[in-house]
């Protein structure tokens, strides 16, 4: 089995990429973002987070991502708290898929598609790590049109973030994801990620 991750920061079109290098190799993607909407109907992680940040994130029985979002990345503090109630969680959960795809096909390709992933402790688990890169400038535009954030709500999660440097230093692989959808592709096509070239 090979297991790859792909990670960047907050709409850096890491997603996109995760699935383009799907489509090349045949990979099962593993989105951390969808995992983490269920993880939120975990029971004991929507207790503890009521618990951390009050009854107001609740919605018709079920925790509102909007609010839970506007108080966890208010501050460093609230978005630690955020982390140590989830990301366990989410580690688990990940793991868990792993397994079953391995017991399905142990020569399977795997695609770990996290924004948090280094911070979350997978980086043991991959054999090789994918960072995208793209510019502040773009990228705030991009979570504008795509989630309708200001450019302030949009800075502060940004500030909570690691800094790109660090995603860059770790990783086998950078993708400049600056241009057009096809340069994304051209420049994935050209790798050839599972000989590690």
């Amino acid at each position: 089995m090979l297991i790859i991750g792909i990670t960047g920061q907050f709409c850096s079109g890491k997603s996109t990429a995760a699935k383009i290098l799907a489509r090349f190799h045949r990979a099962t993607v593993i989105d951390a973002d969808k995992i983490g909407h269920t993880a939120l109907l975990d029971n004991k992680v929507k207790k503890r987070l009521i618990g951390c940040f009050g009854k107001g994130i609740i919605k018709n029985g079920a925790i509102s991502r909007k609010s839970l979002a506007e108080l966890a990345f208010a501050n460093k503090e609230s978005h630690k708290a955020l982390c140590r109630i989830t990301h366990p969680v989410l580690v688990d959960k990940i793991l868990k898929k792993i397994r079953q795809i391995k017991v399905k096909n142990p020569k399977a390709i795997v695609i770990i598609d996290a924004a948090v992933l280094l911070e979350m402790g997978l980086l043991k688990y991959i054999d090789k790590l994918i960072a995208v890169k793209l510019n502040r400038k773009q990228q705030i535009k991009r979570a504008q049109d795509k989630w309708k954030l200001s450019k302030n709500q949009i800075n502060k999660r940004m500030k909570l973030q690691i800094p790109a440097s660090r995603f860059f230093k770790k990783a086998d692989f950078i993708i400049d994801n600056s241009g057009s959808f096809q340069d994304l592709k051209n420049r994935i096509k050209a790798w050839e990620i599972i000989n590690g070239k």
